[in-house]
């Protein structure tokens, strides 16, 4: 702050350095979550932008793509969405549709949309994405792996697993060609891959397999305790449950509820890998314990979530039939 009342100061409200700062305060008040602050320093960046620049430039699109951002952050889709598509127009008219910004704009314009019940609009940019990012980049580009991947996540969540299963499989095929494609969006094509593969084609020993490569390459990049690993760590164990092999499962649960990956009691994550490891018990004849976990989530389920919510009925239902089976032997 001291930083950019000086150049403010000096320089003027409008100097492209006091606008960078301006720019680098919102993005921070971002990270820290205190978004009515970030809303409030976007919009000084977007009114600093327009009188510097005027309302078409570029700059001007950006700084509206981040007060956007901040507003969705608020659960403000109404005072969000008119602000990206307005950025996207301003982009397009300065740049041209192949233009990477451009790319950018409609990405994050389909992403909101997919949270915010346009998915069959989203469904429609993401696909354009992926047309124009063919036709004008080059083979094994990572902007085309980031597109596909895009893709496939859009058409998954509109119910078309088929299309969503070659989208991300085209995806991996590309990463695999070009070795400059960063690791971790070849995780996240193998990850997203993977849940694919478990949640809705019912393929738990291709899930697992395709899950334990996102592992091994998010390994390399991210910290034990990262929210990319935890993710990696908890569906390949769901992945390998459902293939018939809960002694594999069964650690990477128990890491998952050990620090530096414990989310601590009150966590939602902390009552399904509790729920989790209780099945995986139980599948192994280790009743005892399994009842115990079970009985632990149910806890946490109900204190978290409520009695009636879905999740706590599944726990309940889970630690009647582990008790069931454990009566019966």
């Amino acid at each position: 702050r001291r930083a950019r009342r000086r150049r403010r100061a000096t320089l003027g409200e409008e100097h492209p350095d006091v606008l960078l700062v301006r720019s680098n305060l919102a993005r921070c008040r971002e990270l820290q979550g205190t978004l009515e602050d970030a809303e409030t320093t976007w919009r000084e960046l977007l009114a600093g932008h327009e009188r510097a620049y005027g309302v078409g430039h570029p700059l001007t699109a950006q700084s509206m793509q981040g007060l956007a951002a901040a507003l969705a952050s608020q659960q403000r889709p109404q005072d969000a969405e008119p602000l990206y598509r307005q950025a996207l127009a301003l982009l397009t008219a300065s740049f041209g549709e192949a233009h990477r910004d451009v790319l950018g704009a409609m990405s994050e314009l389909a992403r909101f949309l997919g949270r915010n019940g346009g998915r069959e609009e989203a469904l429609d940019l993401a696909r354009r994405i992926v047309a124009v990012s063919r036709e004008h980049l080059p083979g094994g580009h990572p902007d085309l792996v980031h597109a596909l991947n895009d893709l496939g996540q859009s058409l998954r969540l509109s119910g078309l697993p088929g299309e969503a299963l070659a989208a991300f499989e085209e995806a991996i095929a590309v990463a695999r060609t070009n070795p400059d494609v960063p690791s971790d969006s070849r995780s996240q094509c193998l990850y997203n891959l993977g849940v694919l593969l478990r949640s809705e084609l019912e393929r738990p020993a291709d899930a697992a397999r395709v899950l334990s490569e996102a592992l091994e390459l998010d390994r390399a990049v991210y910290p034990a305790g990262h929210d990319a690993l935890a993710g990696d760590l908890f569906h390949l164990a769901s992945a390998l449950l459902d293939a018939d092999r809960p002694a594999e499962a069964e650690p990477l649960l128990r890491t998952l509820l050990a620090a530096p990956y414990d989310m601590g009691p009150d966590h939602g994550r902390t009552s399904s890998r509790l729920r989790a490891l209780g099945t995986c018990l139980a599948a192994q004849g280790q009743y005892a314990e399994a009842v115990e976990r079970l009985e632990h989530a149910v806890e946490r389920a109900v204190a978290i979530h409520g009695t009636e919510d879905e999740r706590t009925r599944a726990t309940r239902a889970e630690l009647a039939r582990v008790l069931a089976a454990a009566g019966g032997r």
